[in-house]
């Protein structure tokens, strides 16, 4: 812009020595002219100012590691005046910022949601004299999936289903025996096995009955074990959907202990994606959170943990 000006004011000092060195009806012409171009060209430019609208064009998600550039959409009711702006992302999981350009790459080396804001943006009319500021939009946010990192596999006996029995009796797959006890019905006694001990066996039917999961992770750590840490809910969370185990997950972040409940491979990638958009955890801990009788599994971010 400052060079334009420049050349601009030059431009005008030159048509002023004309004027005055030669005294020609056409050197007045051309200092009028030179006079009135800039406000020729704010008018003419001006509905495509106003109209101007700029946005950060990225994608919803994407692989850790990816080289993605950040483009920039824009528009106006007449052909797009020229303009200039700054970019801003933020990581909030780590509080990492940058400022970037049109058609810079993305940070997607560590995995976390980025917040996309057009930080500054000017429009110029079309000689590029004049700015005038953009109206900012709304920012836009891509997140960047970790990698799965492998853990220790459960003990499946884990997840074996506890039984109980079912109430009322009747149809089950699976029985339990046991001495009769008054109130028992009649019809559930095993005359074989009655016959053969000489006491009154019953043939109880038994329900599964499926002991809870329970995933925790605490959004805290340098940058290293956070991605450890999300990697290994990725990749504990694929091994439990894949098998058709539902567990819900408790996570502590910036802002409290938030909880979900995951039933499917779907649901899992919902919880990951607000996690990785979520600030770190300042204090606390999920240790009293811990679910009696379930199998609780806490997700630590150690380098040599199993």
């Amino acid at each position: 812009m400052i060079g334009r000006i420049l050349i601009y004011l030059l431009a005008l000092a030159g048509g002023t020595v004309f004027l005055f060195a030669y005294r020609l009806w056409f050197a007045g012409f051309l200092m009028a002219a030179l006079l009135g171009l800039p406000l020729f060209s704010l008018i003419l430019s001006l509905p495509a100012m106003i109209t101007t609208r700029l946005s950060p064009q990225v994608p919803e998600t994407m692989e850790q590691g990816t080289q993605v550039c950040l483009e920039l959409a824009y528009s106006s009711v007449l052909p797009t005046p020229p303009f200039r702006c700054r970019i801003r992302v933020e990581r909030p999981l780590t509080g990492q910022r940058w400022s970037l350009r049109p058609e810079s790459l993305l940070p997607a080396d560590r995995c976390g949601g980025l917040v996309v804001t057009i930080h500054r943006a000017w429009v110029y009319d079309y000689l590029k004299l004049f700015p005038l500021p953009v109206r900012r939009c709304p920012p836009r946010t891509v997140v960047v999936r970790p990698r799965p990192v492998p853990m220790a596999v459960p003990d499946p006996a884990l997840f074996a289903p506890a039984w109980k029995p079912k109430p009322g009796g009747g149809f089950a797959e699976n029985h339990e025996l046991r001495l009769y006890r008054p109130g028992d019905s009649l019809q559930a006694i095993h005359w074989k096995l009655t016959a053969k001990t000489g006491k009154l066996m019953i043939r109880e039917a038994m329900e599964p009955v499926s002991r809870p999961l329970s995933v925790q992770l605490e959004l805290t750590g340098d940058p290293d074990t956070l991605e450890r840490k999300l990697g290994r809910l990725l990749w504990l969370g694929d091994y439990l959907t894949q098998r058709q185990l539902s567990f819900q997950l408790q996570a502590l972040t910036g802002r409290g202990v938030e909880v979900w409940s995951i039933p499917d491979h779907e649901a899992l990638l919902a919880a990951l994606d607000a996690l990785l958009l979520s600030p770190p955890a300042t204090g606390g801990s999920l240790a009293e959170r811990m679910t009696a009788g379930a199998w609780n599994c806490p997700i630590g971010g150690d380098p040599d943990e199993a």
